[in-house]
């Protein structure tokens, strides 16, 4: 009963959390991010916000439900409440964790960043002036090409 209860528990708060309404009308996806200025109108400033204040009435409405059709005791929502917590608990110093190893890798691509960039300063300047005339068209080249490539607007890529 007990692995029962648990794994019932688990599946109803990843449910949950994984269904979500998109601001822009598509159903069914995870929780976007806010999107960078200006590349979305649909977006409005505190949009992000609003949906994450919906969405955590879903869940209370799921998590209500739930209780209702499994017919819990007090004793069995208080213990779900208490493995909610508990699990919550673990999951918030994970997210430390995870927080702490992001701030390093992304203090290692900064570097490697800047280890590319001295390279091409120090190749660039090899190059006579004709040559650098060249090199600027092929980026120029490059950068329209990959410009195919930009996923703009809203991230449920309806193309809003």
């Amino acid at each position: 009963m007990k692995k029962l209860l648990s794994t019932l528990v688990a599946m109803m708060f990843i449910a949950t959390a994984a269904y979500a309404h998109c601001p822009c009308g598509c159903e069914g996806q995870f929780p976007p991010p806010p999107p960078p200025k200006g590349e979305c109108p649909k977006f409005q400033k505190g949009d992000f916000e609003k949906f994450a204040q919906e969405n955590f009435k879903n869940m209370e409405a799921k998590k209500a439900e739930f209780e209702k059709r499994l017919n819990l005791t007090e004793e069995q929502k208080a213990k779900m409440a208490s493995l909610h917590e508990k699990q919550m608990k673990k999951m918030r110093k994970l997210d430390a964790k995870i927080r702490k190893q992001e701030a390093k890798i992304g203090e290692l691509k900064r570097q490697k960043m800047d280890v590319k960039k001295a390279s091409i300063e120090e190749f660039e300047a090899t190059l006579t002036e004709e040559q650098k005339a060249e090199l600027e068209k092929i980026k120029q080249e490059h950068k329209d090409a990959m410009k195919k490539f930009e996923r703009k607007g809203c991230p449920c890529k309806k193309g809003c």
